[in-house]
């Protein structure tokens, strides 16, 4: 299987530090067959390099947000709230269309149980992931089909996205600001060390489905990894585009 790369280039410097956590985790969760004779040896070198990173980036983590960041918080949790209840007691209806529009419209939001339940960064991106399917061309039909002609729920959909972004743009703001305070030279070069670590890993990863690896269990680690990738590449190249709209390739 072929190995998707990340593209730390288009990485902040602490999306860089999270994909870094996000994969030393998954591969030290997979054990003995991850961290085989050929991989081991650069696992065990990146370890040091990433209980420094993680101690200094996620320490600014726990700064309890702002009122500001409070408010629109709490604003979208509402927004989000609000439409799921509704279309799954919309689910009850009398009307068989409304009934059938509201289970196609539930069902996106039975992918992803914890949406606003879990750490801020990833309730923004699994909102932004419910909003986006709830918009596409089919989903807004249904989102009409129970409104019956009233847009309600169009509009309130198109809140929870803009109260996600305003949410968004404020923690990337404060972010970007802690970084600056946390972004010593030192901490640089152990993020630049641990990408180097990282991508010779992702190589000998993606050539050794047959270096006597579990080979049930090695392609799924290929897998996740890929997966990871297409995340945080997309992630970052959303942002770019947010922020150059002329540029977005």
């Amino acid at each position: 299987m072929k190995i998707i790369n990340p593209a730390f280039y288009r990485y902040q410097a602490l999306e860089t530090t999270e994909y870094i956590k996000e994969f030393y985790d998954l591969v030290k969760s997979v054990g003995a067959d991850a961290q085989h004779a050929n991989v081991l040896t650069l696992f065990n070198e990146l370890t040091p390099l990433c209980k420094l990173l993680f101690t200094i980036a996620y320490s600014s983590r726990e700064l309890p947000l702002t009122k500001e960041l409070k408010a629109l918080d709490l604003a979208r949790d509402r927004a989000y709230s609000g439409v799921r209840s509704c279309v799954a007691k919309l689910q009850y209806y009398y009307k068989p269309a409304v009934q059938q529009a509201a289970a196609q419209l539930a069902a996106i939001f039975k992918r992803y149980p914890r949406a606003n339940s879990q750490n801020y960064d990833a309730e923004t991106s699994d909102i932004t992931e419910v909003s986006d399917a709830l918009l596409t061309a089919d989903n807004l039909a249904a989102l009409r089909a129970i409104d019956e002609g009233h847009d309600l729920f169009v509009a309130w959909v198109k809140e929870l996205v803009d109260r996600n972004n305003d949410f968004r743009k404020k923690m990337e703001q404060r972010y970007e600001e802690q970084a600056a305070q946390t972004d010593t030279p030192n901490i640089i070069r152990t993020r630049a060390a641990a990408v180097v670590l990282v991508k010779k890993i992702l190589e000998r990863i993606g050539g050794s489905t047959n270096a006597g690896l579990n080979p049930d269990l090695f392609p799924k680690l290929q897998e996740a990894l890929n997966i990871m990738a297409q995340k945080y590449n997309t992630r970052a190249k959303e942002r770019l585009a947010r922020q150059n709209p002329e540029k977005t390739s």
